[in-house]
């Protein structure tokens, strides 16, 4: 009895083991259809990278003017908005200096209106001189015809020498302010001629003074320090009472309301990747949360082609290493707002590669010779050298 219940025992074991193995296969074999299916359905439109992270254009703002802070009124890490005061500079010395500007601004003036006072008399002395020319005119010739009335009673001796002497005399006289009149008028036209050439130099000094007023308002306005755009300034490097000069670093200007997802590729994977593509986005820090952006463009190299030290290919240890391709992907706005999203976070993006097919990579042109000559290749060229060297042989 005992030699039966010892062989049953075998039997029993070797068909639990079998019932094991053929559930393990089962399984396998169901997880393995349920992968291809999900590949051929789903996998297969889709590329997927880790290697990529929350990016922002940010700017270092720095200081316009030369001075001390006299006011901070944006505290660390604070949202600001476009053209928001940050800090001011101490503004006296710019003020004296735009001060300084508007008097010489109006001294100028003052001899612009001058000159165009003493314009207006050199235009009335020219009328003045051509009144004279006319009056002194009309005297001569009332002087040259009494004059000949003296000649002639002379001649007939109904006159005295005497009165032709005197006749003489006054047209001689008559004659002379005629040019004197005329001498003026030349010199009262010389005169304005002077004037009107001043007139341009005091324009030109009132030109410069404007110039200088509106170069001392700018540089008062700069001892204002804004920001250039909405964001969150962070890495303030100033405090009430520092000394600034044009170029020192007030901190960093992060516009978080563009903040994008630069999605590095790997070079096999982007055979297909189009701009306008969907691509799902989740964020590390919120892994509960999806995300939606479209891809924006591709980087026009490697990450390694704009690297500060490219690593060199050229040696006798080379390893072939998958290169990989930034991508930038545009966030969706309405998520975008969902989350405060900050640059530097890493993310997980998968793109849909069945979307975006509408707008093909742009390919580099054909370089073509000046002249239009068509391209040969160097098989060609060398083909038809031989050829004429066997001619001239």
């Amino acid at each position: 009895m005992a030699s039966q219940e010892d062989q049953a025992a075998p039997r029993s074991k070797g068909g639990k083991a079998k019932r094991v193995l053929f559930v393990l296969g089962a399984l396998v074999i169901a997880v393995a259809g349920y992968e291809g299916w999900h590949w051929y359905s789903y996998g297969r439109f889709h590329e997927e990278t880790d290697d990529a992270y929350l990016q922002a254009d940010l700017i270092t703002l720095q200081a316009k003017d030369t001075g001390y802070i006299a006011e901070i009124l944006v505290g660390p890490n604070a949202a600001v908005k476009r053209d928001q005061i940050i800090a001011r500079i101490d503004p006296q010395d710019y003020q004296l200096a735009l001060e300084k500007a508007q008097n010489s601004l109006a001294s100028a003036q003052s001899a612009e209106a001058q000159i165009g006072a003493q314009i207006a008399s050199g235009h009335a002395a020219i009328e003045q001189a051509s009144a004279a020319i006319s009056a002194a005119s009309a005297t001569n010739d009332g002087a040259q015809k009494s004059y000949r009335r003296a000649q002639e009673l002379r001649a007939t001796t109904a006159g005295t020498q005497a009165a032709l002497d005197q006749a003489e005399a006054t047209a001689k006289s008559a004659a002379a302010q005629v040019k004197s009149a005329e001498a003026a008028l030349t010199q009262a036209q010389a005169e304005l001629t002077v004037l009107d050439a001043k007139r341009d130099s005091a324009k030109l000094d009132v030109r410069a003074a404007e110039t200088g007023v509106k170069l001392a308002e700018r540089d008062l306005t700069f001892t204002e320090i804004r920001a250039p755009f909405d964001g969150i300034l962070t890495e303030r490097q100033i405090e009430v009472g520092s000394f600034v000069t044009t170029g020192s670093r007030i901190g960093t200007m992060v516009p978080i309301a563009d903040v994008y997802v630069e999605a590095n590729f790997k070079e096999t994977q982007i055979a297909d990747i189009r701009p306008g593509a969907r691509v799902s986005i989740k964020v590390d820090a919120w892994p509960d949360q999806e995300l939606h952006g479209t891809v924006e463009s591709l980087t026009a190299g490697t990450g390694q082609v704009f690297s500060l030290l490219p690593a060199s290919n050229a040696t006798g240890n080379f390893t072939k290493v998958v290169q990989r391709v930034p991508v930038r992907i545009v966030i969706d706005d309405a998520d975008r707002a969902r989350l405060p999203l900050r640059p530097g976070m890493s993310v997980v993006t998968e793109i849909d590669l069945r979307t975006g097919k509408d707008q093909p990579l742009p390919a580099a042109p054909q370089h073509r010779p000046a002249d239009d000559t068509p391209l040969t290749s160097s098989r060609e060229t060398g083909a038809a050298t031989s050829q004429l060297a066997q001619g001239e042989g």
